[in-house]
């Protein structure tokens, strides 16, 4: 009775494992080099972003002392981009992030988070109306001295607020670093970057205007290397590779962070069988995740054993069979998981449901020990 009911399970089960409930295709291609003008063009909902976490940035900033200076010069495509789309983020999705330079319509939108702000960089954020014109070539930085955030915008002072207070102690090392999208692609940002710098610490006012004025002057290459050499420049890229899927750190500072650009429907979320001990933002969500995950895999254990133990088979031996093969199915649903745009493949999800299987087969065997009794 058990093999046609697990059959029928087994199939929902994947599908409930694989199915990418926000699954998007990436249509084309999503960048295209502007060789003549130093630059990178972003189009379409692709991006540019660190492979693996930009551990890099999160080591070299101070969590306890904040200071953060993030420099861009870009032109955007159209004022119609909201989410806010974003230009520079290090983020992992929609709601979590360290910070975020973002467009909404005119407006240049920076979350910063702190150990005074929630896990998006929100209550409080900075919004600053005006920044944006279509195509036009705008330079700006954002510094944060764990008091202020100065926003610069063509090496003039635009805005001066008053920051979240805090530090960044509550910086998750796993988020990567993107350039004109979310991380899970779900925020594109469409225009042109022609540099993005990020530093440790906050720039002078007389180094923004000098930085503009070297970018307005069309010496763009240089205004991560300021006059005090390359003091606190953490990442820097100037996007002169002019073809290729590898956006190169030029900031001199090992180990560099690359960056790929990222097109077509296949995407990894996280690393492949990403460890089960990586720091997590949301602790109940990931509490009932891994109930959720061994609940799952109760029902796999249980039917399992119903349709093996059957004749003169050994107990041990389908118990072994059993628990081999729920691991089998978690595994192989991990590593398809990591080719679907919004899914993530971990470690610690195999070993939840390799757990239910475990619970599943103890209760069988319960049942069947009080059956015969």
């Amino acid at each position: 009775m058990y093999v046609p009911l697990l059959g029928i399970y087994l199939v929902v089960l994947l599908g409930l494992l694989l199915w990418p409930f926000d699954f998007s295709f990436l249509p084309g291609a999503s960048a295209r080099w502007l060789s003549a003008d130093g630059a990178i063009e972003l189009v379409g909902n692709g991006g540019v972003r660190s492979r693996e976490a930009a551990v890099k940035i999160y080591k070299e900033t101070p969590q306890d002392k904040p200071a953060l200076s993030v420099e861009v010069i870009a032109a955007t495509a159209t004022l119609d981009q909201e989410g806010p789309a974003r230009i520079v983020s290090y983020s992992e999705d929609e709601l979590h992030r360290n910070f975020t330079l973002g467009q909404e319509a005119d407006a240049l939108v920076v979350r910063l988070r702190t150990t005074k702000t929630d896990l998006n960089g929100t209550n409080p954020h900075v919004v600053v109306p005006g920044v944006f014109r279509k195509d036009a070539i705008t330079h700006i930085v954002v510094t944060y001295d764990g008091r202020k955030v100065r926003i610069y915008i063509n090496g003039k002072t635009a805005k001066v607020f008053d920051g979240p207070g805090g530090d960044f102690g509550n910086w998750n090392p796993t988020h990567r670093l993107v350039l004109g999208n979310e991380n899970n692609g779900n925020r594109a940002w469409n225009g042109r970057l022609y540099a993005v710098a990020i530093y440790n610490r906050t720039l002078r006012e007389a180094e923004v205007e000098s930085n503009a004025e070297r970018s307005d002057g069309g010496d763009r290459r240089s205004i991560g290397f300021l006059a005090g050499g390359q003091r606190g420049l953490v990442t820097f890229y100037t996007f002169e590779e002019g073809r290729g899927q590898w956006v190169r750190d030029v900031s001199g500072q090992n180990p560099p962070l690359d960056l790929e650009i990222v097109s077509g429907p296949v995407i990894t979320g996280k690393a492949l069988l990403a460890s089960p001990f990586a720091k997590s933002d949301d602790a109940l969500g990931v509490m009932a995740d891994t109930l959720a995950n061994i609940a799952l895999f109760v029902p796999v254990g249980f039917m399992m054993m119903g349709s093996a133990l059957r004749g003169r088979s050994r107990t041990w031996a389908v118990v072994s069979v059993t628990l081999v093969a729920g691991v089998a199915i978690s595994f192989t649903a991990e590593v398809l998981q990591a080719f679907l745009f919004t899914r993530h493949s971990d470690w610690a999800d195999v070993i939840t449901n390799g757990s239910g299987t475990a619970l599943g087969v103890a209760a069988f065997l319960s049942f069947a020990h009080r059956a015969r009794t």
